[in-house]
């Protein structure tokens, strides 16, 4: 496990199809997530710093809206905005309501009663699952009416894909639902991150929000599931590969299972980082601006196993559009409880500052 391949899951940095990642090293990747969320957060953060400095006019205060424009922006960016694509990709797939997921042992019927969201979000994310040797891999889950409902066909790359794998497939045009999903989940991060800018809460808030959605990756990828990413996690690395033939310049996203010792150890690391940033924020020394940062991440974390509990039962199971949604939708619950300023009554009742 290179430096390069640990930046590449965090970072959209092309890398070469070389060996295989291992198992044990997408499983320390995953659980090492929050930090590479710190490291994305300070580029981040230095960014809206920098911005608000040089945009200062001569007179009046400095810029607010455009540091928090260009912070979001800068990460995006780095992401490749792949994130932002699987928010849309499970947005428009929710919309569709078709079912796809099918019953283990009942290869090709899909559940009753639930209507194909696993079909769309194949198709509006590009990806299908890949079957596994003999048509279904064994105690897993299959991709029964994906393809039809889609209107896709995989194909497998060069080598064959791997068993529970998930292979490249022509991507879908971006559904209105999705679109505006993304719209309003994006004005919901700026106006957030421009109010904690105000509030001299800027940087805080994206190191917060950064390690708080990376960090939901981790969990999520934690225990075992009732949809059938755990069987896929026992013995597999998540992987999804797009770029040229073999021997090119790809992005991999890699992830693998997390122990609970491991989910528990990161989850703590973030919560120590996150008091830190709080108390070496703007005017440092402050408990309160402390305890606001771990709030923000708890409040953060618990939407995020929420909406994974969701996400996973629709879907039966993890994909990239997925963690991606994760993401952005953690991401923005972070950046909006930073926001947040108690009630000047209750800081009276309280005698919070």
């Amino acid at each position: 496990m290179s430096i390069r391949s640990a930046l590449a899951v965090v970072a959209a940095i092309p890398t070469r199809a070389a060996r295989p990642v291992s198992p044990r090293a997408a499983s320390r990747l995953t659980a090492l997530l929050p930090l590479g969320g710190l490291l994305l957060g300070l580029v981040a953060a230095v960014l809206v710093v920098a911005t608000r400095v040089w945009s200062k006019p001569p007179a009046g205060p400095p810029q607010q809206l455009l540091p928090a424009v260009v912070g979001l922006a800068t990460l995006a960016a780095a992401t490749g905005a792949r994130h932002l694509a699987g928010l849309a990709a499970v947005a428009d797939a929710l919309a569709a309501g078709r079912a796809g997921r099918v019953w283990p042992g009942r290869a090709g019927a899909p559940e009753p009663g639930r209507a194909g969201a696993g079909a769309a979000l194949a198709g509006q994310a590009g990806h299908v699952r890949a079957p596994g040797a003999g048509g279904r891999r064994a105690g897993g889950w299959e991709a029964g009416g994906r393809e039809e409902a889609a209107g896709v066909v995989a194909t497998a790359p060069a080598g064959g894909a791997a068993p529970g794998g998930w292979v490249p497939a022509p991507p879908a045009a971006l559904g209105a639902v999705g679109a505006v999903t993304v719209l309003f989940v994006v004005l919901i991060q700026v106006c957030a991150l421009y109010t904690a800018i105000v509030a001299h809460r800027g940087t805080v808030s994206v190191l917060v929000a950064c390690m708080a959605s990376r960090l939901a990756i981790t969990l999520a990828c934690a225990g075992r599931h009732p949809a059938g990413l755990a069987d896929d996690l026992s013995d597999l690395p998540r992987a999804v590969a797009s770029g040229p033939a073999e021997g090119g310049p790809a992005r991999r996203v890699v992830v693998g299972p997390v122990s609970p010792p491991a989910a528990l150890l990161a989850v703590v690391v973030a919560i120590g980082l996150a008091a830190l940033a709080g108390r070496l924020d703007y005017d440092g020394g402050d408990p309160s601006r402390a305890l606001r940062a771990v709030f923000a991440l708890a409040a953060a974390t618990a939407v995020g196993l929420l909406v994974r509990r969701y996400l996973t039962r629709r879907f039966a199971g993890l994909s990239e559009p997925v963690l991606g949604a994760l993401v952005e939708l953690t991401t923005a619950v972070a950046l909006v409880s930073m926001a947040f300023t108690v009630p000047y009554q209750i800081q009276n009742a309280l005698n919070v500052p």
